[in-house]
């Protein structure tokens, strides 16, 4: 599956990788500290290994907006959450 994005660049291997924490719960992806653009690269790369009934549990510490368009324009559906803490929580599926 390839994602789509106007002017995206080649994503690149990172260090830290999605780990899946437990069998029926999200791949969580955390992407708290990096500067852009290695949170929608991170996010992207994931995205494009995400099977039909799995989710990513996406955590960063902005509202990642140029992301929501993205998702929408390739068939995902997501729930935001803003934490106390001054994080978000940005759960996504693919839409059905």
């Amino acid at each position: 599956m390839h994602i789509k994005d106007a002017g995206a660049r080649g994503l690149r291997k990172s260090g830290r990788k999605p780990t899946r924490i437990a069998m029926g719960t999200p791949i969580m992806l955390d992407v708290r500290g990096l500067e852009p653009p290695e949170p929608m690269e991170r996010v992207l790369g994931a995205l494009s290994t995400l099977g039909p009934d799995e989710q990513l549990l996406m955590i960063i510490d902005r509202q990642p907006r140029p992301l929501y368009r993205i998702l929408h324009n390739n068939g995902y559906d997501y729930r935001e959450t803003f934490k106390p803490e001054g994080i978000f929580e940005i759960l996504i599926w693919q839409a059905r």
